[in-house]
């Protein structure tokens, strides 16, 4: 038995630890497996990651910081000030420096109703905010599945497409068999080969349109160029929904919520106007101290003045300020009652021909599944007789040109039925 030297025991040792280090480096430069995304995961991803609706967020703690407002009005509010002051009077003799001071408060007891009036436009700010977040949620969240359903509808068409390609490739192989027995022309195996080819180019096409969609999903997501994204694989469901027979208005749609919260802070901007003629209340008190040109005391505790009460300021004329924004109010309050009219009549006709389209859709997706099931039984008959010799390579190529535009069409009518119901849906105070 012969003995391993060591230059040989280092040569294994090196060797195995180049593999381990080969298979290891492998493992950690892998990509990461993709991050398996479903129809329902979009909502709560969006509302966590979507900057917008960050912003959005953001923007509703800023109004929120602002309410209270009629509970700080009624606080007292304090002010000081303090200083020197040189001066001279007769003479050089008499030039002096003097400090000067006062301190001030005041309490608000009454402004006409205004401070409560502000306090309810800040709530309604908040509110508005809120309804203008549901609109963006609705918004970036009818894109995002728009999106999902694009990509599925893709996935779908290569499924398609892979099964009219198996039959292609399984009557190629036969019309080469038919070809070199001297049955066939050699056009026969070219159109077979181009049609082939067509097929494979339309697959490749469709991964590349998956790819251009997931990057477009990736951003209205919040997702980082880091997160790998793709969609749980999951076949364009259709069913027979109650929402094709439910009645829908205006009233259900969340963009009535922020047309009713802009009528309401108008209202409240008009009322506000409308308080500024009444009088304000304060209860005040003060101290102030002058210098010896405002009182002649050369003790500094003499020259201090302290006064208390209270007091109500009233407004006669302030050249017709008031009346003219009051009447511009008034006037845009009404310009706005008009365009919200027009937006309900609007949204109401919107949701009424989304619905509408719905129907269409979910008649023409029973045709066509009802036409594909024909389209079948006529290419198992093509099949046959192209196998009997009684039909052509034309034929067979033909019946399966029109089998997948059937099942073309009826994929794309459930894909834009999905994107028809999502979008409706997101108009509405309703989950999908």
């Amino acid at each position: 038995m012969k003995s391993i030297s060591f230059t040989q025991k280092s040569s294994v040792v090196c060797v195995f630890a180049w593999l381990l280090l080969t298979i290891m480096g492998g493992v950690i430069l892998a990509e990461p497996a993709p991050l398996s995304l479903s129809y329902d995961d979009l909502a709560p991803i969006i509302s966590q990651k979507n900057t917008l609706i960050k912003s959005e967020l953001h923007l509703i703690e800023s109004e929120k910081a602002k309410t209270g407002h009629l509970k700080r009005s009624l606080l007292p509010r304090l002010s000081a000030s303090a200083g020197t002051i040189g001066f001279y009077n007769g003479g050089i003799d008499d030039t002096k420096i003097q400090p000067i001071g006062s301190v001030d408060a005041v309490i608000n007891l009454s402004r006409g109703g205004q401070d409560h009036t502000e306090d309810k436009i800040r709530n309604a700010q908040v509110d508005l905010t809120q309804a203008l977040l549901q609109k963006t949620m609705a918004s970036e969240l009818n894109d995002a599945q728009k999106l999902y359903w694009d990509i599925v509808f893709t996935e779908e068409m290569n499924r398609s497409i892979e099964e009219v390609l198996t039959q292609t490739k399984r009557n190629f192989e036969a019309t080469k068999r038919r070809f070199n027995r001297g049955l066939l022309t050699q056009s026969d195996l070219l159109a077979f080969t181009i049609y082939q080819n067509k097929l494979e180019e339309d697959i490749e096409s469709n991964h590349h349109e998956k790819k251009i969609l997931l990057i477009k999903l990736n951003a209205i997501l919040g997702l980082s160029d880091t997160d790998l994204v793709d969609v749980t694989l999951e076949m364009i469901p259709h069913l027979d929904d109650s929402v094709l027979t439910e009645a829908f208005s205006a009233s259900q749609s969340i963009e009535m919520k922020e047309w009713e919260m802009h009528q309401k802070m108008e209202a409240l901007q008009r009322q506000k106007l409308s308080q500024k003629n009444r009088p304000t209340i304060d209860i005040f008190g003060n101290y102030i101290l002058y210098t010896e040109t405002e009182r002649e005391y050369a003790d500094l505790a003499d020259r201090g003045e302290i006064a208390a009460g209270i007091r109500a300021q009233f407004i006669f004329f302030d050249a017709n300020q008031r009346r003219s924004d009051l009447t511009s109010a008034t006037l845009r309050s009404s310009a706005l009652t008009q365009e919200i009219a027009y937006k309900t009549a609007h949204m109401t006709s919107t949701l009424q021909s989304e619905q509408e389209e719905l129907i269409h859709l979910h008649e023409l997706i029973h045709r066509s599944e009802d036409r594909i099931m024909q389209s079948k039984k006529l290419l198992a008959a093509i099949f046959q007789d192209y196998d009997q010799g009684v039909k052509t390579s034309t034929d067979v190529l033909t019946t399966l040109q029109s089998h997948q535009d059937i099942k073309t069409s009826y994929i794309r009518q459930k894909r834009d039925y999905q994107k028809t119901k999502s979008e409706l849906l997101n108009r509405l105070k309703k989950p999908p």
